[in-house]
């Protein structure tokens, strides 16, 4: 016992000695390729005398094993598991195995039954020690699990944003518009629906005259005043170039003429900022477009385009229904 209590001291001297010799030579290239085998190697030899000390069946000893295993395969390259194995199996057959076959290594000496009896609940020595080398191990695991997850999970969420929202004006792209449009198609029993689709009157000429930088601004900017004039429960995406399209459920013509004024009217009122002297006005030709009991949603979108084609010819910045 105070053998092995001595072991654990000069375990954990040499691994607070490590950590300021491994973070010094962090940025060494050698030492980059020389460390985590100089860690590996620590830390087999730890793990296999608290298992020697243990004994290789107690809860303790397995616990141990399928944590190291798992941190190995999480924090290291899967060469250096080849590597652990090697020096693990050498440790044991070498020193380990070959004294308790001559007699001179007994099993489990920290838990000597002829000193300490038999190892059931009411032996707090035995149940102190079990504790006291699997809890930790599994506290750290399970932390790292835990984080491991949250980064996942963060990233599964990022990329899901990233294939879904147009990189510019953060709104749905036309992946996603094309999904909803299809889906309407798939649902014969739903109410009838409309599509508005949005052009920027003379888009071409802020690009020409104020450069693309001003253009994206612009794009930007008109795409935050259409989210705010719509419903919450209307779909708004990037349709092309300077082409946004809103799909419309559940709602009254009424309803749908409003929507597609307060978007034309936020956009004829705004004034995009090019310099600290002038500022530009933008204003956009709206087509829409209601669904009737037999139509497709192609019939329905190349209505609201032949209807966004009329605007344009009545003389912009205005709404023409289909």
């Amino acid at each position: 016992m105070r053998f092995h209590l001595n072991i654990e001291i000069l375990e954990a001297f040499v691994t607070v000695l490590m950590i300021p010799t491994f973070h010094l030579l962090r940025h060494n290239t050698f030492a980059k390729k020389i460390l985590p085998h100089v860690c590996i190697a620590l830390i087999t030899t730890s793990l296999v005398f608290d298992w020697y000390s243990s004994g290789l069946l107690a809860a303790g000893t397995v616990i141990n094993a399928m944590d190291f295993l798992y941190l190995m395969i999480v924090l290291f390259d899967r060469r250096f598991l080849l590597t652990t194995l090697i020096y693990t199996i050498s440790i044991f057959v070498v020193f380990l195995s070959s004294g308790m076959v001559n007699g001179e290594m007994n099993y489990a000496p920290l838990f000597n039954l002829a000193n300490i009896g038999y190892p059931n609940f009411k032996n707090n020595f035995w149940l102190a020690s079990t504790l006291y080398s699997s809890v930790p191990p599994l506290i750290v695991c399970v932390s790292l699990l835990s984080t491991i997850l949250t980064q996942w999970r963060n990233r599964e969420n990022y990329i899901t944003q990233l294939s879904q929202r147009d990189g510019l004006t953060s709104i749905y792209n036309r992946r996603v518009l094309t999904e909803n449009l299809m889906a309407l198609d798939q649902n014969q029993s739903q109410l009838p629906y409309a599509i508005l689709i949005i052009d920027l009157d003379f888009f071409k000429s802020v690009n020409d005259t104020y450069g693309h930088i001003v253009g994206d601004h612009v794009l930007i900017d008109s795409a935050k005043l259409i989210q705010q004039s719509i419903r919450a429960t209307d779909i708004l995406g990037r349709y092309g170039g300077e082409e946004f399209l809103i799909i419309i459920q559940d709602a009254t013509m009424p309803d749908i003429q409003g929507v597609a004024e307060r978007c034309r009217k936020a956009l004829a009122d705004y004034r995009h900022v090019v310099d600290a002297k002038s500022k530009i006005q933008v204003t956009c030709s709206i087509g829409v477009a209601l669904s009737s009991h037999h139509d497709n949603v192609m019939h329905v979108l190349d209505s609201a385009d032949q209807a966004l084609y009329q605007a344009k010819i009545n003389g912009r910045n205005q709404v023409c229904l289909a």
